[in-house]
């Protein structure tokens, strides 16, 4: 079972226009319902793609991703990009994967964004913060 999630500050209006600001062109296309950011970025590897917090669509229906991903590979050729970095909100499961192994997308050598994160208690002094670092 896929699991949907709501989209997150990724896929937010305010985090495409912080990338418009910096520099970075971005695209809007709507999957289904779902408005999506795709942000045109250059890396030493080259001009990609990047898709952070999606594509957000129902994952459920195959035409659905099979449109998307058309619809992506076109920007992405539009805008030279050499690759398509994607991170959607999905469970990693069985399923899941077979679904991005079908779509053509690799395991990826590095994570696009934070992987995990923590809240930290900014009211303990500096050296009880520093004791609670680990690595």
């Amino acid at each position: 079972m896929i699991a949907e999630y709501p989209a997150n500050f990724l896929q937010s209006k305010a985090w495409a226009k912080m990338n418009e600001l910096v520099g970075h062109k971005v695209a809007s296309v709507k999957f289904g319902e779902h408005t999506n950011y795709l942000i045109v970025k250059s890396a030493r590897r080259g001009r990609y793609l990047e898709i952070p917090g999606g594509p957000i669509l129902n994952w459920n229906d195959k035409t659905e991703v099979e449109a998307a991903f058309v619809k992506i590979r076109e920007i992405a050729k539009e805008n030279k990009c050499v690759f398509v970095r994607l991170r959607p909100q999905l469970l990693n499961t069985p399923e899941n994967l077979e679904i991005l192994k079908s779509i053509g997308a690799v395991k990826a050598p590095m994570h696009l964004h934070a992987e995990h994160t923590v809240i930290i208690d900014l009211t303990k002094s500096e050296d009880e913060l520093l004791a609670d670092m680990r690595r």
